[in-house]
């Protein structure tokens, strides 16, 4: 019964909090688009959202990457979120993913980062503010992106690599207009993954708060983390169908461990997935090769 009444306590937490503010008035045309590029079959845009932040009711601009598709004979198209992972910048592999999925007949929007989740002067204490701005962002974004006429709104698709993988399995259990995601080593509890990763940006946040704190070890300080760190996709994933995920693995994965994309996959109760005998970057890279199998599972919702 405890268990129960500590998951409740979550997901209410987490709706209220990823909701903080939003309901307060946004300006006048709050989005802008920057033409970037043009291809034959997509053209790329810089986007600019100016919302309130969700946690401290300010002002400000979400930055997001658009790729509107010229494929296809339909009025409208699929929407896929990517997820970009450590960077606020959009690594190569999302701008790939982008560009593939653009010249297959899917609008893209990339939604950037608008932190880091290594920096060092936010409080410990105050680590789920990142997860919560996170997937905030996303129903902001969402709010804004859905009225353009060329995006079919029933249709709307997640990917992430990595933490962005993470940061799409909890806009998944959060966002009831996203149909369906792919998540790519993506893991869950978050404060083992945070003492384990090898990572050079999370073991140097590691080491700056265990020095701080004075804790002696790695263990020491994901006991810590847990004290602090309620936000974790293992809670809240029993809020979406298990045939509405899809994973891929990596088998010798030490940046996100096996054993924690193991854990989610669990979590959502084995759905849909690959596994692949490889490291971290091999294995989020691997859409480039297993595109075909992604289309096809999100085709199952049309």
């Amino acid at each position: 019964m405890k268990i129960l009444s500590l998951m409740i306590m979550l997901v209410l937490s987490f709706n209220q909090l990823a909701t903080a503010g939003l309901e307060k008035t946004s300006p006048t045309n709050p989005t802008e688009l920057i033409l970037k590029e043009v291809k034959k079959k997509f053209t790329v845009y810089n986007g600019t959202l100016t919302a309130p932040d969700p946690l401290t009711h300010e002002i400000v601009k979400i930055p997001f990457g658009y790729y509107r598709t010229s494929v296809g004979k339909e009025e409208t198209a699929p929407l896929v979120i990517v997820y970009p992972s450590l960077s606020d910048e959009i690594p190569l592999v999302e701008k790939f993913i982008a560009k593939m999925l653009a010249k297959r007949g899917y609008n893209v929007m990339i939604a950037n980062l608008s932190e880091d989740i290594s920096d060092v002067s936010r409080p410990i204490t105050k680590i789920d503010d990142f997860f919560l701005r996170s997937t905030a962002n996303t129903t902001q974004l969402l709010d804004e992106i859905l009225k353009r006429p060329e995006i079919n709104p029933n249709r709307v698709f997640a990917i992430g690599v990595s933490l962005g993988g993470i940061r799409a399995a909890l806009s998944l259990t959060h966002e009831p207009r996203i149909t369906a995601g792919a998540l790519y080593v993506a893991g869950g509890d978050l404060p083992r993954i945070f003492a384990k990763s090898t990572v050079g940006l999370i073991r140097n946040y590691r080491y700056h708060w265990m020095k701080k704190l004075g804790l002696g070890n790695v263990v020491d300080f994901e006991q810590h983390l847990r004290s602090t760190l309620r936000i974790d996709p293992l809670n809240l994933v029993g809020r979406r169908r298990t045939s509405e995920v899809m994973m891929v693995m990596g088998l010798k994965d030490r940046k996100v461990p096996y054993s924690n994309q193991l854990r989610l996959w669990e979590a959502f109760g084995r759905p849909k997935h690959i596994t692949l005998p490889l490291q971290h970057r091999l294995a989020g890279a691997s859409f480039l090769l297993n595109i075909g199998r992604i289309e096809s599972f999100f085709r199952t919702f049309n």
